[in-house]
C-alpha cells in the first residue's frame, strides 16, 4: 500500500489572498490600521462628492426662457453670417436625423437675412418654448422687417433645440 509520503503526486495549495479579505473591498482593520482605513473611506466619499458636483455643474440653472433666447439668437446670428454648420448644430436631433447637412445648406439662401432680433420667449409647457422675433431682409431692393416665430424643444437631457 502506498503511504501519503510515498505518493508520486504532491499537491500544493497556493492562496494569494486570505479568505476573510475576499468578502470585503477593504482589508481587515487589523492589517492596515484604523487611521489608514478611515483615510480610505474619506477618500472614497470625497471622490463620490466630486463626481456628483461635477455632474451638477454641467446643468444650466438659468430659467428656460433665458436659455432659449440666448440659443435662438446665436442660431440666427450664425444664419445671418452664413455660418450654416453652426446653425445646423442647433437643430433638434430628430430634425438632423431626417435632414442631412447638405440638404440643410440647399434650403437656405445665404445673404437673404440682414438682421434678426429675438423679442421674447414664452414657455407654455415645461419642454416647449415659442420664440418671437423680428427679421430684417431685403426683397426687391426694399428692406423689410417682419415678425416671425419659431418653436424650441427640450430633450430628456435638458438641452434646448430648434424644433420648427
Amino acid at each position: 500500500m502506498l503511504r501519503a509520503n510515498n505518493s508520486v503526486v504532491n499537491s500544493y495549495r497556493i492562496c494569494l489572498t486570505p479568505w476573510p479579505i475576499l468578502t470585503s473591498l477593504l482589508p481587515d482593520e487589523r492589517e492596515i490600521g484604523p487611521k489608514v482605513q478611515m483615510n480610505l473611506r474619506l477618500a472614497a466619499v470625497a471622490f463620490g462628492l466630486a463626481v456628483a458636483v461635477s455632474g451638477c455643474a454641467t446643468l444650466d440653472s438659468r430659467p428656460a426662457p433665458e436659455i432659449v433666447k440666448e440659443r435662438s439668437q446665436a442660431r440666427w446670428d450664425a444664419l445671418v453670417k452664413g455660418d450654416l454648420k453652426t446653425a445646423y448644430g442647433y437643430l433638434s436631433p430628430g430634425l438632423r436625423s431626417t435632414m442631412t447637412y447638405e440638404n440643410f445648406v440647399l434650403n437656405f439662401r445665404r445673404g437673404f437675412w440682414k438682421a434678426v432680433k429675438v423679442e421674447g420667449v414664452e414657455c407654455g409647457k415645461p419642454d416647449v418654448c415659442r420664440v418671437s422675433m423680428s427679421m430684417d431682409y431685403v426683397y426687391n431692393g426694399t428692406q423689410i422687417r417682419t415678425p416671425t416665430a419659431e418653436t424650441w424643444i427640450r430633450d430628456d437631457s435638458g438641452n434646448w433645440w430648434f424644433g420648427k
